[in-house]
């Protein structure tokens, strides 16, 4: 079999099977947990958060985003609490008011703003009393599970391979994409959705590693961040196909695992509805915003709408957000994962399963965003990394230097990661030129005659206007429109 024969592996001490590139180190060298591998973890994590943060984070946040959540982080602060919508669940807006709650209070307490109505001003202005843009602390929020997405990719791959080259590798190749690294200036929902979906699947091979049933408190904590992972975003429920796949392969008799996925399932629920303490208030505005969003993926939305949603998502998404090198690389990676013996039956169910579910259903969508493909991301970089494992296994034996192929194997995922970097570059440098609209915006401001204006900053825009507006910059010096699509 293709997965018997391309598998180096060692036993560590716990004598549970780990697999080993080519040329690496053994890890009988630093024994798990040792304080040498800490340090060696350690370093790695902090390289990955730099690459991340290097090219995420260059360029700030663009001028305009429709699906921005700071508007209503903002609604939920000036109304006590209620976000009065719930086309997005709940999180990632009580995380960022609590953030610009916390900025308020400071603000208050220095007399930099007098009141709530003033912090309101500061938001349609843009920008804080001091200058700095206002969409700051959400931005900070996204990097922070930017950052954090790539390190669970990288602790995942850990996991499921014991192995500190493929676990860099798998998590350097999300960190470098161009899909991730434009979404990174955005503060929309996707990102911490992608973050807490690794962060379920990471709790739930853990849990599952020895094939045992699940501990009560292993259960709560899955169930806790399966929970906040659809309380991130709807599209996360899918998340649960895979854990209670992983849950119900344990060991155990039926009414045990009946027992365990009644729990599990309770313990999300109940983290869903903690984050969405609304949904009892306005009950009919919940299910009415909740189920709209279902609607929404089956009719399409004006402008962002594929009849051929999978094909969309395969040739732009990914195919221009990660690159072709990588994604074959996935498809021999996810053939030699399951076939692998060395990952446990209940892990290799939940990573084999979840991108497979997700793609499955969100690529049947009418909807051609391409951030809903963030969370096939870091399976692409997993599956690479696992394929750049079975071609280095197939050849090890012919070299006369296997410790060479390690270097070349790092080599060539940087030689292929390239024109992504590139890419999301070229991004950062354009997000760092002048933006013309924020210019018309204020010329439109400085004149009362114009004020009546509006400038989006989007590719389709909904408004009052009875009749398309038709804009040339010919007739921009002659008659103005009511809205401007820019």
């Amino acid at each position: 079999m293709f997965g018997h024969t391309i598998v180096r592996s060692v036993c560590t001490r716990t004598g549970r099977k780990r697999l080993m590139f080519p040329g690496a180190p053994s890890s009988s060298a630093h024994p798990q947990g040792g304080p040498a591998l800490r340090r060696l973890i350690r370093g790695e994590v902090v390289l990955l958060v730099a690459i991340t943060l290097a090219l995420g984070a260059p360029g700030g946040a663009p001028w305009y985003h429709p699906d921005s959540i700071i508007v209503r982080a903002m609604h939920v602060l000036a109304h006590g609490g209620d976000p009065n919508f719930f086309h997005y669940p709940g999180f990632v807006i009580y995380a960022d008011a609590l953030l610009y709650g916390v900025v308020y209070a400071g603000l208050a307490a220095s007399h930099s703003v007098a009141g709530m109505a003033a912090f309101q001003q500061c938001f349609a202005a843009g920008v804080f009393p001091n200058g700095m843009p206002f969409h700051v602390p959400a931005l900070i929020l996204t990097y922070a599970f930017s950052a954090a997405g790539i390190v669970l990719t990288n602790r995942l791959a850990w996991e499921l391979s014991g192995d500190r080259a493929l676990a860099f590798i798998a998590a350097l190749i999300p960190a470098t994409s161009l899909l991730w690294g434009v979404e990174t200036h955005f503060t929309t929902v996707d990102l911490p959705m992608t973050t807490l979906v690794l962060a379920t699947l990471l709790a739930t091979v853990r849990a599952t590693r020895a094939g045992a049933p699940m501990s009560r408190r292993q259960l709560a904590m899955v169930g806790l961040l399966l929970g906040l992972s659809v309380s991130a975003k709807y599209t996360a429920v899918l998340v649960a196909i895979p854990v209670l796949a992983a849950v119900s392969a344990c060991d155990g008799a039926g009414a045990r695992r009946r027992s365990d996925l009644g729990f599990l399932s309770g313990v999300a629920g109940l983290a869903f509805l903690a984050t969405n303490p609304f949904a009892f208030v306005k009950p009919v505005l919940f299910l009415h915003d909740s189920f709209d969003e279902v609607s929404h993926g089956m009719r399409g939305h004006f402008g962002w709408q594929h009849d051929q949603g999978y094909l969309y998502h395969l040739q732009v998404s990914l195919l221009d957000g990660i690159g072709v090198p990588f994604l074959l690389l996935a498809a021999i990676g996810a053939f030699a994962f399951a076939s692998s013996t060395l990952v446990p039956r209940p892990a290799k169910r939940a990573i084999l399963l979840f991108p497979l579910v997700y793609y499955g259903i969100v690529g049947g969508s009418k909807l051609s965003f391409q951030r809903y493909m963030l969370p096939m991301l870091p399976f692409v970089g997993l599956f690479a990394a696992w394929g750049l494992h079975a071609l280095a296994s197939r050849v090890a034996h012919h070299l006369p230097r296997p410790r060479l192929l390690l270097a070349t194997m790092f080599a060539l995922t940087l030689g292929l990661a390239f024109p992504n970097v590139m890419n999301v570059v070229a991004h950062d440098r354009l997000l760092m030129r002048p933006d013309t609209r924020a210019g018309l915006r204020a010329l439109f401001a400085s004149a009362p005659e114009l004020a009546h204006r509006s400038v989006f900053g989007g590719s389709y825009v909904q408004t009052a206007v009875a009749t398309p507006v038709s804009l040339s910059w010919d007739s921009l010096g002659t008659k103005l429109p009511d809205v401007l699509v820019l």
